[in-house]
């Protein structure tokens, strides 16, 4: 018997779902978002049923952007595109038996596809597996059953968003266009919390992978602070239209990444690694040694030998053995 879980907030179509229910198939109903996406991360479903006249097109990538959801086939009744290979559209009005059926049909062709590996694990391309060697690389303390909890897609997610996060304005932080609008923000943003908030995290070993994940959280909740407020966001489109650099993409200045003096140009090339080394030395003005060790080693890894970075890399050593 295959699970099912059904995402629809209209009522009067919940009698036509239950239809469904039989020896085949079991199906949950879910009568909005937010129950739905905490459905989908408990029962891990192979299918799940949304409907576009309830934003099932919006519910689809957000369910993409769960743990698992790329794995499950989306059926979404009377959308208008097929926006990947394991999401199917189907007219709505449909009959009950044609879209069981469907499904049978669907479910066949995802047991005899032959990207489904005996070993559930996801193909990877060659770029994904070098971003996923130096994710390891940079979050060294984790060990084999935090790197399997964390998986693949998000510690190199992880690792991506922390590399870039000083040249990310607010919209690219929570993955949406300039001109979203804050239902659909709002809604970005709490997938986003349920793959990366820090209690998920709470389990995996102390270093840098949380260190990132928590500053990479928090710039997520700053950004959407910012854009769904009005006025805030008025002014920050305002801005950004203007000048892209590190301080005009976020709204308020003086954040703990700002502090203090820079070090000279002349003395650390590498732009990146220049960036990295001011992190760290904001990061152990505030007694924060773990996040101050980890922005060093990224600075290291775009700098290489560099006699500067290399002091302080000893002298954070020193404090953290204390």
């Amino acid at each position: 018997m295959k699970n099912i879980l059904v995402i629809d907030c209209e009522e009067g179509r919940r009698d036509f779902f239950r239809k469904i229910t039989g020896d085949e198939f079991k199906v949950f109903l879910a009568k909005n978002a937010g129950q739905g996406m905490g459905g989908f991360t408990k029962l891990k479903p192979p299918i799940v049923i949304l409907h576009s006249q309830s934003d099932g097109q919006q519910l689809a990538a957000d369910i993409r952007n769960l743990e698992g959801g790329r794995d499950c086939c989306i059926v979404i009744l009377g959308g208008e595109a097929t926006p990947d290979v394991k999401t199917h559209v189907l007219p709505w009005p449909v009959e009950a038996e044609k879209l069981k059926e469907s499904l049978r049909n669907i479910c066949r062709k995802s047991t005899d596809t032959p990207e489904e590996k005996t070993s559930g694990k996801e193909e990877t391309t060659p770029d994904l597996n070098l971003e996923f060697s130096t994710a390891l690389a940079l979050f060294s303390e984790l060990g084999p059953t935090d790197i399997e909890y964390i998986g693949m897609e998000r510690l190199v997610f992880v690792k991506k968003q922390y590399e870039n996060l000083e040249h990310l304005d607010y919209y690219q932080v929570l993955g949406v266009p300039a001109d979203e609008n804050p239902a659909l923000i709002k809604r970005s943003y709490f997938a986003l919390a349920r793959s990366y908030h820090p209690d998920h995290f709470a389990s995996v070993a102390q270093g840098n992978f949380r260190q990132a994940a928590g500053q990479i959280f928090r710039r997520m909740t700053e950004a959407y602070q910012i854009l769904m407020n009005a006025e805030k966001r008025a002014e920050y489109d305002r801005r950004i239209s203007k000048d892209r650099n590190g301080e005009t993409l976020r709204f308020s200045t003086g954040e703990r990444e700002q502090k203090g003096p820079k070090v000279r140009d002349r003395e650390i090339e590498n732009p990146q690694a220049r960036k990295f080394y001011n992190l760290a030395q904001s990061a152990i003005r505030d007694g924060d040694y773990a996040a101050a060790k980890m922005n060093l080693k990224l600075a290291a890894q775009m700098a290489g030998e560099h006699p500067l970075i290399k002091k302080s890399q000893e002298e954070i050593d020193l404090l953290l053995q204390k």
